[in-house]
């Protein structure tokens, strides 16, 4: 096998290593390709958003915790969605771009969050490690060896994947703090203000998006 050879295991292209710069390209692009199948549908905003999240995102999701996505490239793929949404009449560019990974209930869009997709899986593979180790040599053969050869970074304890994450009540914390857009969210968390009742056209989803679209953009 040559050096610049590669094979496919379990659906992931391999060389000597992964062949990481292939695989991401390829991803990209598949998931390029399904974001801009939604996109040509005529559904409604909630339902494009959810055909997004179940049809082109995995596409991604399937690679987290095994090959290497740094939060450059987590922050770039982000931006590439708020960028087609805009371009497709979903996102106004005068939005604030927060709100878009904020659940609906909450008064966002409900766009899942790639970076903190990926960390949580991270997370959830670190602690799928740990918890085998005490059983199984195997795994903890696995621990001991990983010193940043892959993105769990096994030997590693005290590394935190989740001081990565942004939560929602942070996003919610800073959106409140935005001198224009912050008014919405701040008179949506007033006292006597009913939240659930106050959202209900966004979780019924029953709006053309180019209108949630633009309902969202205050």
């Amino acid at each position: 096998m040559d050096s610049d050879d590669v094979y496919r295991y379990l659906g992931i292209l391999q060389a000597t290593t992964p062949a990481v710069a292939i695989i991401k390209s390829q991803l990209l692009g598949e998931f390029e390709l399904r974001l801009d199948l939604v996109l040509k549908t005529e559904l409604y905003g909630k339902n494009k958003i959810m055909a997004i999240n179940t049809f082109a995102i995995p596409v991604l999701l399937y690679t987290f915790g095994v090959i290497q996505w740094s939060n450059t490239d987590l922050e770039a793929v982000n931006r590439r969605v708020r960028v087609v949404l805009a371009n497709n009449n979903m996102h106004s560019r005068a939005a604030e771009k927060l709100r878009i990974t904020i659940p609906r209930h909450q008064g966002g869009r409900g766009v899942l969050d790639l970076k903190t997709l990926h960390y949580n899986q991270v997370h959830s593979l670190r602690e799928f490690f740990y918890e085998k180790q005490s059983s199984s040599q195997i795994h903890q053969a696995t621990v001991m060896a990983d010193n940043k050869l892959s993105p769990l970074n096994l030997r590693s304890r005290e590394w935190d994947p989740m001081s990565n994450v942004t939560s929602v009540q942070q996003k919610i914390n800073m959106w409140k703090e935005k001198p224009i857009h912050g008014g919405h969210i701040k008179n949506l968390l007033l006292s006597g203000i009913d939240i659930e009742a106050s959202n209900k056209w966004l979780t019924n989803g029953v709006l053309f998006y180019g209108t949630e679209a633009f309902l969202t953009s205050i």
